[in-house]
């Protein structure tokens, strides 16, 4: 059993050339045996860094909180020291990332976040497969109160209940539930990134023998994005970008 925890993000007007509005989705898949010893590290690097017990740990802080004033130093041992606490228990993370401004143009924020929504769940689902496990997921509250929270829940069953063209229902057991991030310290962890892996091709359903994980960037036209093959299993995946350049760039990347 694994325990995925999920939140998104948005950066409008991103710097990195080529970009304009980020829009993502990340998880975190913490291994059940691990989610008390991992609490527990964290625990300890909060005490031996002096970071107080209500401080969120987030990449980017709020302004006027103690991470935001505490120094670039403090800051990067802080996420170091995380990262590799969750390497050590094997924990793993998945990021999906949408150009808002080059691709789904035509439709709302929140409807390309249930867009993303479905290609981060075929990640979780390939990714519970991969190592024969079962998994729970726990998203932060979405914003815009019970109602939206509602709407939003609604609209998860879909995944939970169907699956999708690529994956089947049969990896998340249970409904996808919510609760505030703060209140989760083992779903403290960072898990900024600059890719979007997409959807499989049909032949690596959960039943096809081989699974692959593909990686898609939107294209300066904005329309659906271009695929390429990666490894779903390995601890570092290539990382692959493209702007509205039409320039790629691959990388390795932790996750």
């Amino acid at each position: 059993m694994r325990l995925i925890f999920i939140d998104d993000s948005r950066q409008r007007n991103c710097p990195r050339k080529g970009l304009g509005d980020l829009v993502a989705l990340g998880a975190v898949s913490v291994p059940e045996k691990a989610i008390s010893p991992f609490a527990e590290s964290l625990q300890e690097i909060r005490n031996n860094l002096g970071i107080p017990d209500d401080e969120e740990l987030k990449w980017k802080p709020a302004k006027g909180s103690f991470l935001a004033t505490a120094g670039r130093e403090l800051v990067t041992q802080l996420r170091r020291r995380m990262l590799q606490a969750a390497i050590d228990h094997e924990i793993r993370s998945m990021v999906v990332i949408l150009d808002h401004s080059a691709a789904y143009t035509g439709r709302t924020l929140a409807q390309v976040g249930q867009e993303i929504l479905k290609w981060l769940y075929e990640r979780i689902t390939m990714h519970l497969g991969d190592n024969g496990e079962i998994g729970i997921v726990i998203a932060d509250k979405p914003g815009g109160g019970p109602a939206q929270e509602g709407k939003w829940l609604a609209e998860t069953l879909k995944l939970t209940n169907g699956g999708t063209e690529y994956v089947k229902p049969d990896k998340v057991v249970l409904p996808i539930v919510t609760a505030p991030a703060t209140t989760f310290r083992t779903c403290s962890l960072p898990t900024s990134s600059s890719r979007r892996p997409p959807r499989p091709s049909p032949a690596s359903r959960p039943d096809s023998p081989s699974r692959t994980c593909s990686i898609r960037s939107p294209t300066s036209t904005g329309s659906e994005p271009s695929t390429a093959p990666a490894s779903s299993s390995s601890r570092t995946t290539p990382t692959s970008t493209t702007g509205r350049s039409g320039r790629r760039s691959t990388r390795g990347r932790p996750t």
